[in-house]
Parts: structure tokens; C-alpha cells; sequence
């Protein structure tokens, strides 16, 4: 768990695969991911996928290295994986869900959020639910989030003028009346 880089480069010229799992299905690339806010993780992350890991990999209990760099608030991790893997931050992950999604479901991740952005991600794709940014944002009852995504996405902002009674009862559903708030300020 606390190996170097020169540690994972003797393990993979020995012959260990990048992929091996312990007994929670974790891989390297995810305990790396975990701990990736420095230039020595990064450098691992970069390692491993040369060496052909599996970004896509889920462990034991249904997360991917996306899910614990998030968890972890690795925002640096999660684009080290991008670069190395060469992905597009708008592609879908394991279970249909998008990358943006991923980082407002499980909370103030705007650092995580930001590096995706920043790469080229949007907050208007949907997911295999077809979910936007902003259904989800309603969902987690993140009002402060759900100001983020309207300021920065002026297409869902035209879709919440336009389409406001779906968003409002969705928001509703959830009793949540900061977001409500949100949504009756910015033109629902």
C-alpha cells in the first residue's frame, strides 16, 4: 500500500501483473488512485497503466478507481488515469454513469469535478438513466452544487426555463427546499 515507484517497477519486472487483486478485488492502480495527490502517485498511476491495468476494474464491493480517487478526493489521480489511459472524461464508466455524475453523487468533490472539466468533460451528458449534472445535483439535495452546475452550463440552465415543472418536482420529491430555492431563483 505505501510502495514506491521503484518498488512497483521491480514487482512488474518480476513478473507480478498490474492487475493482480488482494482479497477485496482492489488492485495497485485502485490502492494508488487512493493515495494520488503527489507526483510519486501519479507516477505510479502512469506506471501501472503502461503496464496494461485495467482502469475499468471493479472490486469487491462495485467500485472502480474512479470511485475511490473520488472517495479519496484524489482529484490529481483522476486526471493521471485520464492522461495515461487516454480517455475522454465524457466517456461512460462501469454501470452506464458518467464521470461528472460520479463526482457531484458523492459529494463536494468540486476538485474532482474542475479536473474533469477542465479535461474536456461536460455537465449536460447524460448517463445510462439519463441523468444530467443537474438531475443529479437535485437528487443529492446539493443546492450549493446545483448553483455550480447552472452557472456553468448555460444549455441546462435553458433546459430548466424550458422543461422547470420536471426539475421542480424532482426537487420536491426530495423535500429538499434550499434546492428548490435554487431552482425558483434561477428561473424555474
Amino acid at each position: 500500500q505505501s510502495g514506491t515507484r521503484q518498488h512497483v517497477e521491480l514487482l512488474l519486472a518480476n513478473g507480478v501483473a498490474p492487475d493482480v487483486k488482494d482479497n477485496h478485488g482492489t488492485t495497485p492502480l485502485m490502492l494508488a488512485a487512493g493515495r494520488g495527490n503527489s507526483p510519486e502517485r501519479e507516477g505510479i498511476i502512469k506506471l501501472l497503466i503502461a503496464a496494461g491495468a485495467d482502469v475499468f476494474a471493479i472490486n469487491k464491493v462495485n467500485n472502480t478507481v474512479f470511485d475511490i480517487a473520488m472517495d479519496s478526493a484524489q482529484s490529481r489521480a483522476i486526471g493521471a488515469i485520464l492522461d495515461a489511459a487516454k480517455l475522454d472524461p465524457s466517456r461512460p464508466v462501469p454501470y452506464g454513469r458518467t464521470l461528472v455524475n460520479m463526482a457531484i453523487q458523492r459529494g463536494k468533490r468540486k476538485a474532482a469535478l474542475e479536473e474533469l472539466l477542465m479535461r474536456g468533460a461536460t455537465l449536460t451528458k447524460k448517463d445510462a438513466e439519463g441523468r444530467t449534472a443537474l438531475h443529479v445535483a437535485i437528487e443529492k439535495g446539493d443546492s450549493e452544487m446545483v448553483s455550480y452546475v447552472l452557472d456553468r452550463a448555460p444549455d441546462l440552465a435553458k433546459e430548466l426555463a424550458s422543461d422547470a415543472a420536471s426539475y421542480l418536482n424532482l426537487a420536491t420529491e426530495r423535500a429538499d427546499r434550499a434546492v428548490v430555492s435554487v431552482l425558483l431563483e434561477r428561473g424555474s
